[in-house]
């Protein structure tokens, strides 16, 4: 859970903690809470796989490559910005990055599929771009 968190500005979290009926205090309540909707999707996702791949009671583990990335610009990076401005989050930069995810079996099968996602750079660092996530999975 705390790598997933990393991805994400502190900002991000904060709000997100707030719509959803937290106070500052509650960090590890929250925490845990979001690590339970993680564990749901990853026992869905494992659940999918199954289907695809017939039951499976050996290990499974999980890897990514970046493919290319293309900088943003203009309009759109105008508008990602926009998005980030109400939590005082300044955003330079912005990236659409075509990620390869790979999902090993202990039998050595192995299943591929490729995604797009946004990323924006806040300061020093690159975090994936929540805010937008929409607009890539509607894509």
């Amino acid at each position: 859970m705390n790598a997933a968190v990393k991805v994400i500005p502190e900002a991000v979290l904060k709000k997100a903690m707030k719509e959803n009926g937290y106070n500052s205090l509650q960090i590890n309540e929250f925490l845990q809470d979001t690590q339970e909707i993680m564990e749901e999707q990853h026992d869905y996702m494992i659940s999918h796989l199954n289907n695809i791949w017939g039951e499976w009671d050996g290990w499974w583990s999980q890897s990514h490559d970046i493919l290319e990335d293309e900088n943003i610009t203009g309009e759109e990076l105008e508008k990602i910005k926009a998005a980030y401005d109400d939590m005082g989050i300044e955003v330079s930069k912005a990236k659409n990055v075509e990620v390869k995810l790979t999902v090993s079996r202990s039998d050595n099968t192995v299943m591929s599929t490729t995604i797009n996602i946004r990323v924006i750079k806040v300061g020093f660092s690159w975090y994936i771009d929540i805010m937008n996530m929409q607009d890539i999975l509607q894509e």
